[in-house]
């Protein structure tokens, strides 16, 4: 992993770079800053990666940037700005069609909804994201799996199992247009 980072790093420095790919370097350097703890590089590298998206027009990109940036301002409890960043690139993701960038945001609304104490919410949320990538193929990212796995668990734990394996079941029994929706609206 750090060979490949280090190649990502030595990447910008490159004097002629193509700049959509140094907008998609930017932003994975900016989620692994991220993964790394990085709360200080991060959201620098994800906010060039959003600027250079939005000069491209590339919406995937801007999209998946601006998800990276929501996960930094969720870990650093502006919640608030975690939520507008997420609608951004949710909406940016449902309009282009883009189903696991869906299922991705949905997992950031789960985890901005359970920091904000709507624990029914961010189940249900987590329920529906895990139903969209069992119905695309497409698992869950390793880079994810600790920090799903780790609210899972706190939402479990302080809602009860029973309560908890309900409402997951609700979540992942919602159509994703409504799961959509869910995320969208204002708790």
């Amino acid at each position: 992993m750090k060979v490949s980072l280090r190649w990502l790093a030595d990447y910008i420095d490159l004097p002629e770079r193509n700049p959509e790919e140094l907008a998609r370097v930017l932003g994975t350097l900016g989620l692994a800053a991220w993964v790394g703890g990085n709360l200080e590089q991060a959201p620098d590298l994800l906010e060039e990666s959003v600027t250079l998206s939005r000069k491209l027009g590339n919406r995937s990109l801007l999209a998946r940037s601006l998800h990276g940036l929501a996960l930094v301002a969720a870990a650093q409890a502006h919640l608030d700005r975690a939520t507008a960043l997420e609608k951004e690139s949710l909406t940016l993701r449902r309009d282009e069609d883009e189903l696991w960038g869906v299922a991705e945001s949905l997992e950031g609304f789960a985890a901005i909804t359970e920091a904000q104490g709507y624990l029914d919410r961010a189940t249900r949320l987590h329920g529906a994201a895990q139903a969209l990538r069992e119905a695309i193929g497409v698992p869950l990212p390793l880079v994810y799996q600790e920090e799903i796995n780790r609210t899972l668990s706190t939402l479990k734990a302080r809602l009860g199992p029973e309560h908890f394996s309900a409402i997951l079941a609700a979540g992942r029994g919602m159509p994703a247009e409504r799961a959509v929706e869910l995320a969208l609206e204002s708790p």
